[in-house]
């Protein structure tokens, strides 16, 4: 809908709407300010034309389940490629380096795929499918709506979250969500437990947990050019702690950051059960993005440049909208809830010398430090972080921690330019299995070493998996659940057709080699979602404390709360050998 025909429509239903009016372009910025509204760089899909051969990444089937509610368009070239790390190169990706699948859908390379009939299920599901009216596949003529909305937040404007219903109704209907649209608004805290938005975001969609910006505009990251030239005239005239200061850092903490990091700066805000990583603990006084070796305390400088760009990959955004005040007040602020900023002085930061050209010599001499420095045990042979020791490693807070992908196409957390990279060599992360070497090695020594690390980058990227898979082991079942899965099975077999019980073939004939154990892919599942989508509201982390049998899963539980035929494929008869497959 246009502006003028949207006002038109919704004055039927609402009284006292003003009069649409054209919006104001952009003001430009004071010369020597950054262009704030400028936003990052968006990576494009790569044409077939330049596709780069495939070296060193392991390859994963492009099986059906991969693709599962992706339909691949005429138009498109990944109708001719054979794996999943393929089809991720061709595909546009978000500021976050996440397929942005609305984009892929305006481009012409995927069409979402339209549902099958509808069946009753006795459990929840994520959206409302009772009607047939649930993709837009089902109605390809309907118009998809423009017409964004503001949500001005109860805490504070900077939070205002726009929806988009233009990328919505380019995959859903309304029937989708409402009626009931007003449950959708949730704090974000049962956002992420699955609520309101929750329901779809994070299951079946991309993880709020990890894109703020996509609904928070405010928190939109910009390109590094920007966020190094605003750092460098920041600290050009740095603010010095005062009583003021600390107050208005106070209030900006209250009304920002407690949420994640707690009212007491211990890492154990409202939100922190739902993230990971984990947010900071100020208390301990640890920090792992600094310029100084070994234990100490990071600078002010290290503090600011943290939350004026943020941490990608994490649910810590970029604060760069904030003023320049509120950012010092915020750095001097958090250094109060550790002793150590009282008795102690940070080290004098590192001195990064001139960059170096990067050459093919210098990438092949930091591959030799590569190897003597250990760094393959966990961030692997071709840095996609699957080294021998990567599912083993915890912080300092015995949180389970997975080694930086270097080759995921993701901005590193602490800057992706190679004097960044100098720095993390050098100085390391406290609280993690991440040393610094600063003491170990020379300036050209570490520049060789992070030239090699940055190469990764030209790597096709990988899809982030766990490697790992569960093969369940059968137990005896009681009597009790013997007549139960055979009643089960007699019921289910009596209602299936000529087509589904021709679809049996597979299983007969694996019955006669004896059925083997399921075995639960957890890497293909670490694809698309993260832990907590499962953990621990449909799998309690625990052995033995999940009771997985057929009849349970045909109840709807466990992997039944999602596979149901509707958000992935049907726990059945004729899928048997999805989960039962042997080697």
């Amino acid at each position: 809908c246009s502006a003028t025909s949207r006002h038109k429509v919704l004055s039927v239903i609402f009284d006292g709407l003003p009069e649409p009016v054209a919006e104001a372009p952009e003001a430009a910025p004071e010369p020597g300010e950054p262009n704030l509204n400028e936003p990052a760089p968006r990576r494009t899909p790569t044409p077939i034309a330049e596709a780069r051969p495939r070296t060193a990444p392991p390859v994963v089937p492009l099986d059906q389940a991969a693709i599962e509610g992706l339909e691949l368009t005429d138009k498109s070239p990944l109708e001719t490629l054979t794996t999943w790390q393929e089809v991720l190169a061709r595909l546009p990706t978000d500021y976050s380096g996440g397929v942005d699948w609305v984009q892929a859908i305006k481009d012409g390379l995927v069409r979402p795929r339209a549902l099958p009939e509808p069946r009753t299920a006795p459990f929840e599901l994520p959206f409302r499918l009772e009607t047939f009216a649930t993709l837009a596949a089902d109605f390809p003529d309907r118009p998809v709506l423009d017409l964004d909305l503001e949500l001005v937040t109860e805490t504070d404007p900077f939070f205002t979250v726009t929806f988009p219903h233009d990328s919505h109704t380019l995959w859903l209907t309304c029937s989708s969500c409402h009626p009931g649209a007003n449950s959708l608004r949730k704090p974000m805290d049962r956002i992420l437990a699955g609520e309101g938005c929750g329901k779809c975001h994070g299951r079946v969609s991309y993880d709020p947990e990890l894109s703020c910006a996509r609904c928070h505009p405010a928190l939109m990251p910009k390109s590094d050019e920007i966020v190094d030239a605003e750092i460098v005239r920041a600290l050009e005239q740095p603010r010095e702690a005062s009583a003021e200061l600390l107050e208005r850092g106070e209030n900006a903490y209250q009304r920002y950051c407690a949420l994640c990091h707690g009212e007491a700066g211990d890492g154990e805000g409202r939100m922190a059960p739902w993230l990971d990583p984990k947010p900071r603990d100020f208390t301990a006084g640890k920090y792992k993005f600094r310029s100084t070796i070994g234990g100490s305390l990071p600078t002010d400088t290290d503090i600011f440049r943290t939350i004026t760009r943020g941490v990608p990959g994490t649910s810590m955004p970029t604060w760069m909208a904030l003023p320049t005040e509120d950012r010092w007040a915020l750095t001097h602020y958090v250094k109060t809830f550790s002793e150590r900023f009282a008795k102690e002085e940070p080290q004098e930061p590192i001195t990064i010398p001139e960059t170096p050209e990067v050459t093919a010599e210098l990438v092949e001499q930091g591959r030799a430090f590569y190897r003597q420095a250990g760094c393959q045990a966990c961030h692997g042979d071709t840095g996609r972080a699957d080294g021998a020791s990567a599912e083993t490693l915890k912080d300092e807070w015995d949180n389970p921690i997975l080694p930086y992908n270097f080759a995921a196409g993701r901005p590193p957390k602490s800057g992706s330019g190679i004097r960044d990279m100098y720095r993390v060599v050098m100085t390391g992360f406290p609280g993690t299995p991440m040393p610094g070497f600063g003491q170990f090695l020379q300036p050209d020594q570490a520049w060789q070493l992070a030239a090699f690390i940055l190469s990764f980058r030209d790597e096709e990227p990988a899809p982030f998996a766990v490697k790992g898979d569960i093969h369940f082991e059968r137990r005896e079942l009681t009597e009790a659940e013997l007549a139960a899965e055979a009643e089960v099975a007699s019921t289910t077999l009596a209602g299936l057709g000529p087509d589904e019980l021709a679809g049996l073939d597979e299983l007969f004939l694996l019955a006669g080699k004896d059925i083997p154990p399921a075995t639960f892919p957890h890497w293909f599942h670490r694809i698309r979602f993260k832990c907590a989508s499962c953990h621990p509201a449909i799998f309690e982390m625990k052995a033995g404390a999940n009771p997985i049998t057929m009849t349970a899963l045909r109840r709807g539980e466990f992997c039944a709360t999602c596979h149901n035929g509707r958000i992935a494929w049907e726990v059945a008869f004729t899928t048997c050998v999805r989960c039962h497959a042997s080697n």
